[in-house]
């Protein structure tokens, strides 16, 4: 990896854990030539292996496996002096831009300043927990690849790297005709979220809260993303003024909509 490298304090040395891996640092320069050379970790990434299993619903076997990696990262790197890389302004710069196309975004801004705790407060990311940045080894543990920005961001966070990708990736019918099976998906995924906790979590009683907001920062970012035409999804065929661009922000307002009316306390 050229320009950049992971945090010094970040398992320079490799982790082998009972259900997810680091490698370890063969070489690396943080002064000039800035660069590492990381341990090759063998296997496909977990979106060549499942992400073409479904548009928008992963197993429920890929989920245990993915949980038991995050619930165990949580536990480990916990003492990890991390670097702080999210605060309410993330999310009040992304909304500021998707507020162009957010009916009633003084509510949606009202929800976001409500939460302000919840998004300052620090837990352990690997940024991104998101198939296409994790190894299945052979051993059937996840690998945590491209761990430049490994930080402290709200509990959760990368559950919403998980889910968001389907959003992209969900057909132009299934945007229009998929929301109520889609919200019974994400309902079953909050009540996996939480099975999976261990049960000697310090704020196992807050899980669920932070999951809905989880899903609810992955929308913002995914508004912005239409206003500001990000990159990704041209590829995906989401197109500035096409009828796929259309359906897609509606399913995300729709969505925003929902989980807006969620009880969370």
């Amino acid at each position: 990896r050229i320009g950049e490298t992971r945090p010094g304090c970040f398992y320079l040395n490799g982790h082998k854990g009972e259900h997810f891996v680091v490698p370890k640092i063969i070489e690396r320069s943080d002064q000039g030539s800035i660069y590492e050379i990381e341990e090759y970790l063998a296997g496909p990434t977990l979106w060549d292996k499942y992400g073409q299993e479904g548009e928008f619903v992963l197993s429920d076997k890929l989920w245990d496996l993915l949980l038991s990696a995050f619930w165990e990262f949580q536990t480990v790197t916990s003492q990890l002096p991390l670097e702080k890389k999210y605060s309410i302004k993330n999310i009040i710069k992304h909304f500021e831009k998707a507020k162009k196309i957010i009916p009633d975004h003084h509510v949606v801004l009202e929800f976001i300043s409500k939460h302000e705790a919840e998004w300052s407060s620090s837990f352990p990311s690997k940024w991104k927990f998101a198939l296409d940045n994790l190894i299945l080894t052979k051993d059937n543990k996840v690998g945590l690849i491209d761990n430049v920005n490994v930080g402290l961001r709200f509990l959760s966070y990368d559950i919403g790297w998980i889910i968001w990708p389907g959003w992209v990736h969900m057909s132009t019918e299934q945007y229009d005709s998929s929301i109520k099976e889609y919200i019974s998906y994400l309902d079953l995924i909050e009540k996996k979220f939480y099975i999976t906790c261990p049960q000697d979590f310090q704020y196992i009683q807050h899980v669920k809260k932070y999951y809905w907001l989880s899903i609810f920062e992955r929308i913002i970012g995914s508004l912005y993303d239409v206003v500001n035409q990000t990159k990704h999804l041209k590829s995906a065929g989401i197109i500035k003024g096409s009828q796929r661009e259309k359906l897609h922000v509606q399913f995300l307002l729709k969505l925003l909509g929902i989980v807006l009316k969620r009880n969370i306390i």
